[in-house]
C-alpha cells in the first residue's frame, strides 16, 4: 500500500471544479426563467460570479435562508425566498454519466480532489457522491471563494502539494486564471465531454 501511495505522489493530482465539469449544473437556465427575458447569458455569468450575496452564501458567511431573502432582493426576483430557495436546491442535478466510474478507476492511480464555489445546501445534497475524491474542498469551508488568489493556496496546502504538482480544472476563465498565477497546471473545459478530452490529451487513462 505504500508503494502505491509512493507511486500517486509522484504523478499530478487530479483537481476538478464540481458545477459545469463533474455535475451537470443548471444554473445558467434555471436563473433566466426567474428574470426578465432577454438576459444575456456572459453577462449573467459574470453577475453571478462577483455577487456580493452570493460570495457570502458560498463564503460560509450566512444562513441559507438570509441568503435566499437577500438574492431575491439583489435579483428584483417576483418569487419568495423560499420559492427561490427551492429552485436554487434543485440547479445541481448529479455527476455526469460516466464520471463516478471514471474517478474510480483512477483514484488507485492518481491523488484525486475537487475544489468548488459551493455552499452547506449543496454540499450536503452530494455527500455521498464527494466520497470518490481523496479530498474535497469547498469555499464555504475555507471561507474564500474562486477566483480569490487565497483558496490556492489553502487547497495546496491541505492538498499537502507543490503548486506545479496540481493540475487544475474549471469552466469558468477567471478562475483558470487564478490558478495559474498562483503556480497550478489549470486548464478551462466545459462539461465532462471536455474535461475527459483534455484528460486524454494530458496523457491521463480515461
Amino acid at each position: 500500500m505504500n508503494m502505491e501511495n509512493d507511486e500517486r505522489r509522484l504523478r499530478p493530482c487530479l483537481c476538478f471544479d464540481l458545477g459545469g465539469v463533474l455535475i451537470r449544473n443548471a444554473v445558467f437556465t434555471g436563473l433566466p426563467a426567474l428574470l426578465p427575458a432577454g438576459q444575456d447569458l456572459s453577462v449573467l455569468r459574470q453577475r453571478w460570479l462577483h455577487s456580493s450575496v452570493i460570495r457570502r452564501f458560498e463564503s460560509g458567511l450566512c444562513s441559507a435562508d438570509e441568503f435566499a431573502q437577500a438574492f431575491v432582493q439583489e435579483w428584483s426576483l417576483s418569487i419568495s425566498a423560499s420559492e427561490f430557495l427551492q429552485e436554487f436546491y434543485r440547479w445541481p442535478e448529479g455527476f455526469y454519466a460516466g464520471v463516478a466510474e471514471t474517478l474510480h478507476a483512477l483514484r488507485p492511480h492518481y491523488q484525486l480532489a475537487c475544489l468548488s464555489n459551493s455552499n452547506a445546501l449543496h454540499w450536503s445534497k452530494f455527500a455521498d457522491s464527494l466520497s470518490v475524491f481523496d479530498t474535497a474542498l469547498s469555499s464555504h469551508q475555507l471561507g474564500i471563494m474562486k477566483p480569490d488568489r487565497g483558496i490556492f493556496d489553502a487547497a495546496a496546502a491541505q492538498l499537502q502539494r507543490a503548486p506545479q504538482q496540481i493540475w487544475f480544472f474549471d469552466d469558468m476563465a477567471e478562475n483558470v486564471h487564478a490558478a495559474q498565477a498562483a503556480g497550478w497546471c489549470a486548464w478551462q473545459v466545459q462539461g465532462w465531454d471536455g474535461t475527459r478530452t483534455q484528460l486524454a490529451a494530458l496523457g491521463v487513462p480515461v
